[in-house]
């Protein structure tokens, strides 16, 4: 009986939010029959996933470092790892460039024999420039580090971006050879996250909130460059004179605490109709009782969480911020506002003022454009394909 080819997913990560959710996906769609996978993490977040969804998926724990650990260390240590789990071939999952560095893409370039692939999740912004040492008396030091960042593109065989708008940054950012860096959109699930009313009942029956009221929400990993403070501030302002208005947020993170201080800060009769609900696993039935749905990032690679959100019917808000602008056609199928405070309640306010005919045209569209656009299964096969998972499917 043939070997079966031995797949292994790299990723480093806190919580489970959209990059998570978009390797299970994937997981759902290989052939495991011929081909084998193993999920490498710093945190396992993933084990309860996997299970619910029967994948035949192993976890197993990353190499630790200490802080200053050396480039050859680092190299020799992923090395020995890679060897060790007989990987044929590595799938690296970035965010920001951050998560894996040149030793770990060049001990999987070696011990793969060229066989790595990297997924980059978001818009990784320029190196930024900064006076200081030079390396070798010769070249400064932040360009070294931007050529160091470049080199991970070479040493992959292809890298996922998941939109044009994360292609772009890699390419003309961070100088990726453009012959490697293929866009694979993700898709949505459309029957999962579909209008019902039965659940937007039975959700607002729980949470205590009157069928009339008008529900704002956002679901995201709290984390900085999700920037939701803009969005309790923009509440803020737009629930002085309405008082119909409820905000949801779900997800947790670093700005957990933060936010919910924030939120405390506000007057009564504000600070009482935000309600912060944590991590969730039932994201489609908390959308499906809600009507707006707010993204107040700084950056986003594909806005998944947004998809959701319009494949559910709800009229979403972004900012203008990456791979937004692939999704968001404003106006037709939801609005694009400035990264700002400013921005998000001016778009909170032009909702609200929309009449109940143009708030139905907006949702529609925004389904229609996810269903048309989106298809999970057609989009994941693409994915598979250039990770050359694609044969036996």
């Amino acid at each position: 009986m043939e070997r079966k080819k031995r797949y292994l997913f790299l990723v480093i990560t806190d919580a489970f939010a959209g990059g998570e959710h978009f390797l299970v996906d994937y997981f759902g769609f290989i052939n495991h029959d011929k081909y084998s996978v193993t999920l490498g993490v710093r945190k396992d977040v993933f084990s309860p996933y996997l299970k619910k969804n029967n994948l035949p998926v192993d976890v197993v724990p990353l190499p630790e470092f200490r802080e200053y650990e050396s480039f050859l260390t680092r190299l020799h240590t992923y090395h020995q790892f890679l060897v060790s789990m007989k990987a044929d071939s590595v799938v690296f999952n970035q965010y920001f460039l951050r998560s894996f560095t040149l030793p770990e893409i060049l001990a999987a370039f070696i011990a793969t024999r060229g066989n790595a692939y990297t997924i980059v999740h978001d818009c990784p912004p320029p190196y930024p420039e900064h006076p200081g040492r030079k390396r070798f008396g010769l070249v400064p030091d932040w360009k070294f580090r931007r050529m160091l960042l470049t080199l991970l593109g070479y040493f992959c065989r292809k890298t996922i971006a998941v939109s044009t708008a994360a292609r772009d940054a890699l390419i003309d950012l961070h100088r990726f050879p453009s012959r490697k860096v293929k866009v694979v959109y993700h898709g949505v699930n459309i029957s999962l996250y579909s209008p019902s009313r039965e659940n937007r009942v039975r959700l607002r029956g729980e949470l205590g909130i009157p069928d009339s009221d008008t529900v704002i929400i956002s679901t995201a990993m709290l984390c900085p460059v999700k920037r939701v403070e803009r969005l309790l501030k923009a509440f803020a302002a737009v629930s002085e004179l309405r008082h119909d208005l409820r905000l949801v947020i779900a997800g947790t993170g670093s700005e957990y605490e933060p936010l919910a201080e924030m939120a405390g800060s506000f007057e009564k009769a504000i600070r009482d109709r935000i309600i912060f609900l944590g991590f969730r696993n039932d994201i489609a039935h908390l959308l499906q009782m809600s009507d707006i749905y707010v993204l107040p990032s700084d950056s986003e690679g594909l806005p998944l969480a947004c998809l959701e959100a319009m494949s559910t019917g709800l009229i979403c808000i972004a900012t203008n911020s990456g791979g937004t602008t692939e999704v968001i056609r404003d106006g037709h199928n939801g609005f694009l506002v400035e990264r700002s405070e400013a921005g998000v309640t001016a778009g909170l306010q032009k909702v609200l003022d929309l009449c109940d005919e143009k708030k139905h045209e907006i949702s529609v569209n925004g389904r229609g454009f996810v269903k048309q656009h989106f298809n999970l299964e057609h989009n994941i096969r693409s994915g598979l394909g250039v990770l050359h998972l694609s044969d036996g499917l």
